[in-house]
């Protein structure tokens, strides 16, 4: 930490030497905060190549194991670089240079290095799963679903302000997926209704929602997003 604060507040002359001579900024604080960047962003892409590598069910577990060990560094990172968020960072999107917090770092390049890498092939094996489950199966990993859940809403939340697409993130890779595997094997039910939608909707009610998947919903999403799913579930069948 004193490493850190030494970097922070040392004299122009001195910050290419402190830095290694890797430096193009005009003050150390930009300096630490730029290396950060780039560590972060090397690692998560190394993060991006393992997932990537990996399918089934061995996929979704490493995906929460490594979200959740980098949630934990970055806690500890953003007290070990706390001086340089109350004060460099601050003085730079002062200066214009829109740079986000220590914390916010870790989501934002999770959504840029990793996501794109393995959300196609984490959806794969979600599906699997929660048909699994819609089917009256016993799904012990069903939990794992809510985890990555948890992590797109959590990513989705860092990111609103800052990546293009950032509020969208849950929606996307998550919400809409399940809201199109669950339309799917609903349809029969739902085409039986022919044009009678009132019908329909009192039967999605009654039938459909209180005793099937409002317990799969919660299982998959917790309360937070049940009534936007079970929402937009009601007028894709319709």
């Amino acid at each position: 930490m004193f490493a850190v604060y030494t970097l922070c507040t040392a004299e122009s002359q001195d910050i290419k030497k402190l830095s290694g001579g890797c430096t193009n900024h005009t003050s150390a604080g930009e300096t630490v905060y730029y290396l950060v960047v780039n560590i972060i962003k090397e690692h998560l892409k190394n993060v991006g190549t393992l997932l990537s590598s990996l399918s089934g069910t061995e996929l979704i577990e490493t995906y929460i194991k490594q979200w959740e060990k980098n949630t934990n560094a970055v806690k500890y990172a953003k007290n070990i670089f706390s001086y340089l968020s109350r004060h460099c960072i601050a003085r730079m999107n002062e200066e214009g240079n829109e740079v986000v917090s220590i914390a916010d770092l870790f989501p934002k390049h999770w959504l840029t290095e990793v996501v794109p890498k393995v959300g196609a092939k984490v959806s794969v094996e979600i599906q699997k799963l929660v048909d699994q489950k819609r089917q009256g199966m016993n799904v012990p990993e069903i939990g794992l679903v809510k985890a990555v859940a948890e992590s797109y809403d959590q990513i989705q939340e860092a990111c609103k302000y800052m990546v293009a697409s950032g509020d969208k993130i849950f929606k996307t890779h998550f919400l809409n997926m399940i809201v199109k595997d669950a339309a799917a094997f609903y349809k029969p039910v739902a085409s039986s209704f022919c044009d009678e939608m009132d019908a329909f909707a009192i039967n999605f009610e009654t039938e459909i929602w209180v005793k099937q998947e409002k317990q799969i919903a919660t299982d998959i999403l917790g309360e937070k997003h049940i009534a936007q799913y079970k929402e937009l579930l009601l007028h894709t069948l319709q």
